[in-house]
């Protein structure tokens, strides 16, 4: 697997630093009308929810199979 994130410290730290690219990307989306930057950051911030989402379902995953840690 890619990413594992198996303690709860782990998501905490990771969430909000994914939340802080995802808005990143839709402020740098919506400061270009068109062009490599417009999407770059429409990328940056479909590239970060994804990874809020497998992030969030590695840990659930873990915790289901007693592995993680609170």
């Amino acid at each position: 697997m890619w990413m594992r994130i198996d303690s709860a410290n782990a998501l905490w730290l990771f969430l909000p630093i994914m939340s802080a690219a995802a808005l990143i990307g839709l402020v740098l989306a919506s400061q270009y009308a068109e062009g490599v930057y417009h999407y770059l950051g429409y990328s940056l911030t479909i590239v970060s929810v994804l990874w809020i989402f497998g992030a969030l379902k590695s840990y659930y995953d873990a915790k289901d199979r007693g592995g993680a840690s609170h």
